[in-house]
């Protein structure tokens, strides 16, 4: 799917599969440059698609082990081997929490019908 917005002379195009765990993680490590794009240059579509990957984050109902799952790896950008560490699991125990995770936030935009 893709989010497009023409304002005059700026135009935001990205696409991103917000109905599957890949898009959904491609968005989220997408993060920090659509905020940029929302917050220090005003573009709308930039704002819309922050507020809502955080509301389908709060309906997604994430465990406290999925959010720092979602946390260490996105927002503090650590691979999956130092995310572990850090978190004293086993990487294929973050690598599992993170993909439900995923698969919960994208079963919020499915139900959303997100962008349809």
């Amino acid at each position: 799917m893709s989010h497009i917005i023409d304002s005059g002379h700026r135009k935001y195009e990205q696409s991103y599969s917000f109905y599957t765990t890949k898009g959904v993680s491609r968005l989220l490590a997408d993060l920090p440059k659509i905020k940029i794009r929302a917050y220090e240059r005003g573009e709308t579509a930039a704002i819309d698609i922050c507020l809502d990957l955080q509301k389908a984050i709060q309906l997604a109902k994430l465990t406290p082990k999925q959010k720092e799952a979602i946390r260490h790896l996105y927002v503090y950008d650590r691979g999956i081997v130092e995310a572990a560490e850090l978190l004293d699991i086993d990487y294929s125990t973050l690598s599992r929490t993170r993909k439900t995770a995923l698969k919960k936030i994208a079963k919020v935009y499915k139900r959303w019908r997100y962008l349809e």
